[in-house]
């Protein structure tokens, strides 16, 4: 999943990964080789990123609310 944000896509400031490596001890250059065999989709679901063709997002917003128990239910 990607953001639409006013930034070169998939660049990362080298220090700051780094600094992500560092701190969690990991190796960013070990990942990608290990992650080399992993083979793309044949097929790309023609609204992934579709948000690209139309400008345009989805918003899920969480609203708390009460719960009814009906009688009869499974539970």
């Amino acid at each position: 999943m990607m953001s639409p944000q006013e930034v070169p896509m998939g660049q990362v400031d080298d220090e700051l990964v780094k600094k992500r490596d560092k701190k969690y001890d990991i190796s960013t250059h070990t990942l990608a080789t290990d992650r080399e065999d992993i083979c793309q989709p044949e097929v790309m679901n023609p609204m992934a990123d579709a948000w690209q063709k139309t400008r345009k997002g989805v918003v899920v917003q969480l609203k708390e609310v009460d719960m009814v128990l009906v009688v009869g239910s499974f539970l």
